[in-house]
């Protein structure tokens, strides 16, 4: 049985932003559960983009920007939420790629969507 009202599930499909709150903190994992903001989204984008194109080669994996994320408040457990999610929808994957490498701790080697998941 599903717990929503049709409301909340129309405002789900449909992108509406109150009920995606609504359900978000009314989910029984919200207290245990990190949410990863767009403004860390963002900086993440920003440090990626950093080493795409010529810069690519002076990316070695994780810990080349892991002072950057951490001063920003990203640990590596949002971390790896955020490249997980990035891998599904294909973007920055040669970045991405590239953290599968001796420059990343092993949780960061090879994101699989399904066994780092809370």
């Amino acid at each position: 049985m599903c717990r929503c009202s049709d409301s909340i599930i129309y405002g789900l499909i449909n992108g509406i932003e109150e009920a995606i709150n609504e359900e978000v903190f009314r989910s029984p994992f919200s207290e245990t559960q990190r949410i990863i903001t767009k403004d860390e989204l963002k900086f993440v984008y920003d440090v990626l983009d950093e080493y795409k194109g010529e810069n690519l080669n002076s990316f070695k994996g994780y810990y080349t920007i892991e002072r950057k994320l951490e001063e920003y408040g990203i640990d590596r457990e949002k971390a790896i939420k955020i490249f997980t999610y990035l891998k599904l929808d294909s973007r920055y994957y040669e970045l991405i790629e590239k953290m599968n490498s001796i420059d990343s701790p092993v949780e960061l080697k090879d994101l699989d969507p399904f066994e780092y998941e809370i």
